[in-house]
């Protein structure tokens, strides 16, 4: 075994990059570093105990030349037998539509979308990328030049999600010698000489001056990658774990919005508060990127004051909004983006009323409250019709709400009533049945209010019944 393969196959035991039995996309643009990625990942497959999958994406930015590149990967991968997948993305015209990208972000955001979208249809565990140790080296760099926290310095870590990096402590020239002894094939990109771009410019430029100084730079900084990468372990842990509290509502696997008590905000500290604010950010995001510090002290400021209803913007239309006890994340705007999905006037009874959580129905029952009977409250939930006034209206709960539960004497919040059940998903999807005179009934599938009690000598009740999706 070679010095670069004991090396890689360490730092892949190091971080668990790859387990027995999976699957992982290799990300190979044509250049030494990913062919030698996709090189070492093929010849080493059995020991790894993983299968191999290849995406190579074209993006138009340098004529025919990415063209010259998919036919040599998929020579590569026909010939030991590697599933290949190709398409080309015009990230010109993409650049265009989004002007305050750079045209590297976006490169990269495309870049990002397709191999996402390749590892699905090829029913991939895992993405490798080849990025080395100089491209972390360079990543540092750029970032601190623009002021970044601790966060982003560490950005480029050896596993985030289903993106790998098995190369990351391995040196370009240790790849360019892997790739001249093992005689893979591949294909110089141009623009890696040019310095057009803020990567290449540290990369010629100031890397060398940094060398001047400490010939072994690279790996001065890779032991401070790791110094920072190990300390900021434990605050990732604890913005994680808080985030974990919040409510938050998912689409297509990305977050769309997320809330949580204004009291959990004030209780942390507030280096915390804001480090889950720019990892928030970050999530609702298109381009990953955190948000400004001028920005995240604009709303620790905020979140300070009295004021029980204010907003602020982050970027790309992302906000932050309180609501009385309540602090919201979104895009565009909060009460579109919670626009009633479920507001059903109901006149009379019998009715059915479909929810996305099920199909909820109310009736009458003739005779007394039968006690053995069942009613939880919660999925059946019997009520005197001395109560009912009509037109009653099924809705989703609002902050504001709050209801009498059943067994209690005191009014309550709808939210919290709602959170101690243990109910997960975003409590602002959830309906409530309101009577005519705006006082809550019942809240399917969680609580009934107080109100609804059936005294023993009434003849005849509502019933509302949940049956659950």
């Amino acid at each position: 075994m070679t010095g670069f393969e004991k090396k890689v196959f360490e730092f892949i035991d190091r971080w668990g990059l790859i387990k027995q039995g999976e699957k992982i996309l290799v990300a190979v643009s044509g250049g030494k570093d990913s062919m030698a990625l996709l090189h070492f990942l093929v010849s080493k497959k059995e020991r790894l105990g993983c299968e191999i999958c290849v995406a190579n994406m074209d993006h138009g930015l340098r004529d025919d030349s990415g063209r010259e590149e998919a036919v040599m990967i998929a020579s590569f991968c026909e010939k030991h037998d590697v599933p290949f997948y190709h398409e080309r993305r015009d990230v010109t015209q993409y650049h265009k539509n989004n002007r305050g990208l750079s045209l590297e972000e976006a490169a990269r955001i495309v870049r990002y979308d397709f191999l996402f979208n390749a590892r699905e249809k090829l029913g991939a565990d895992k993405i490798a990328l080849a990025h080395h140790l100089n491209d972390l080296v360079e990543t540092m760099l750029m970032r601190i030049a623009r002021g970044t926290g601790l966060k982003g310095v560490i950005s480029m870590k050896p596993m985030n999600n289903s993106i790998i990096r098995p190369l990351l402590s391995v040196g370009v020239q240790e790849i360019l010698d892997y790739v001249t002894i093992n005689m893979i094939p591949y294909k110089e990109d141009p623009t890696n000489v040019l310095e057009v771009y803020d990567r290449n410019f540290i990369r010629m430029r100031i890397v060398p001056l940094f060398k001047e100084l400490n010939a072994s730079f690279e790996d001065a900084i890779y032991r401070f990658y790791m110094n920072i990468m190990e300390s900021y372990n434990i605050i990732e842990e604890k913005v994680r774990s808080f985030i974990s509290s919040l409510e938050t509502e998912t689409e297509n696997g990305k977050v769309q919005r997320c809330f949580g008590e204004l009291d959990i905000f004030l209780k942390e500290q507030d280096a915390l508060v804001a480090e889950v604010v720019r990892e928030i950010v970050m999530r609702l995001s298109e381009d990953g990127y955190p948000p400004s510090r001028e920005r995240i002290e604009a709303f620790m400021k905020l979140l300070g004051k009295q004021d029980r209803r204010w907003t602020i913007e982050f970027k790309e239309d992302i906000k932050s909004s309180r609501l009385g006890k309540y602090i919201f994340f979104y895009r565009g705007d909060l009460f579109e983006s919670m626009k009633d999905d479920v507001d059903e006037v109901i006149e009379k009874l019998p009715v059915r009323v479909s929810t996305r959580f099920g199909e909820i129905i109310l009736n009458y029952e003739k005779g007394k409250l039968e006690l053995k009977e069942k009613f939880d409250g919660k999925k059946v939930c019997p009520c005197t019709l001395k109560v009912l006034k009509f037109p009653l209206r099924f809705r989703r709960v609002k902050c504001e709400d709050r209801m009498i539960p059943f067994g209690s004497k005191k009014e309550k919040e709808v939210f919290k009533i709602i959170k101690e059940s243990g109910m997960t998903g975003f409590i602002t999807r959830i309906p409530v049945l309101e009577n005519a005179d705006g006082t809550i009934l019942w809240v399917p599938g969680i609580r009934a209010a107080e109100q609804c009690r059936v005294s023993d000598s009434e003849d005849g009740y509502a019933l509302f019944r949940f049956e659950r999706r």
